[in-house]
């Protein structure tokens, strides 16, 4: 099992955690053009040395692997492991994805995406939080996780006014205290993908159509993805890959509902609310956990 990424009371500085963030997204954004660690380096602004030492304590992988990932054009071949997923999911009698994420979801079905009484009556305990991914923001209600996305720099404004457009009837209060732990059990999971990290329900509200597609998500495995179309399939509507990606981009939790696993069925890696360098960089890193996973088993 790869180590905890985040620990209770070391969770990286602001400075480490925008550099590599930096230089995460600076080698996602240019993979066409094989860049080399020292540019990597450059992006985060550190020597090299401190560079691949940080990068690997703080990630958990070693820049190398990721760089090698990152610039590869795998998703083809990924795309055909996907449709055996797809195969197995369309046989299962259940495809119950809180039971096969390991995760409890609560859920309310709304007749309208344009809804304006969502949220009504609820709090929401929101934080930011430094990552190894740059900073991130996490929203909870009583019912469990409701939004969980990345903070751009100097964003952090704008990303509290999307939570509260996803929320617009709900109170939204910054408490930190609150949400520090679960912020950790995700980055935990995201990189062990074990289920034993005390994570609350997520708490998903949208329409039918939007609820389907994001408990599809669930059902992929890490080191998958799959196309639009696929998802189509999953949830009994062939044809409605266009409103499948609609859903797909809309969805509020990064990371629990790996969103960042549809591709088109070319395999360009497209369309991500979080930024397409992003969506590419956790594609590279979930492979490259999986195989340090391998490694230590």
């Amino acid at each position: 099992m790869v180590p905890s990424i985040i620990q209770p009371n070391d969770a990286p500085d602001e400075s480490d955690a925008t550099c590599l963030d930096a230089a995460i997204i600076y080698l996602a954004s240019n993979y066409d053009q094989q860049p080399t660690l020292a540019d990597a380096a450059h992006a985060a602004n550190m020597g090299m040395s401190r560079f691949q030492e940080t990068f690997r304590r703080l990630i958990g992988v070693c820049p190398e692997r990721f760089l090698d990932l990152v610039t590869k054009n795998q998703v083809i071949a990924d795309l055909e492991t996907g449709k055996v997923v797809l195969e197995t999911a369309l046989k299962s009698e259940s495809s119950d994805s809180s039971r096969s994420q390991g995760l409890s979801i609560a859920y309310e079905s709304i007749a309208s995406i344009e809804n304006k009484t969502r949220g009504s009556g609820i709090t929401i305990q929101c934080g930011f939080h430094n990552s190894p991914f740059g900073r991130v923001l996490l929203g909870k209600t009583d019912r469990g996780v409701c939004w969980f996305g990345f903070v751009p720099l100097d964003k952090s404004r704008s990303i509290i006014a999307e939570l509260e457009k996803d929320w617009p009837a709900a109170v939204v209060i910054e408490q930190p205290s609150s949400t520090k732990q679960i912020v950790k059990a995700v980055f935990d999971r995201f990189t062990s993908e074990t289920y034993d990290s005390e994570l609350p329900s997520l708490f998903m509200v949208g329409t039918n159509f939007q609820i389907k597609v994001w408990k599809a998500l669930l059902t992929i495995p890490r080191g998958v993805t799959l196309t639009y179309k696929d998802i189509a399939e999953i949830i009994g509507n062939p044809s409605a890959s266009r409103a499948v990606g609609r859903a797909v981009g809309a969805n509020p939790i990064s990371l629990l509902i790996p969103c960042h696993r549809i591709i088109l069925r070319s395999g360009i890696v497209h369309n991500y609310r979080w930024g397409i360098a992003r969506k590419r960089a956790l594609i590279a890193l979930e492979k490259a956990y999986g195989e340090t996973r391998r490694i230590v088993a």
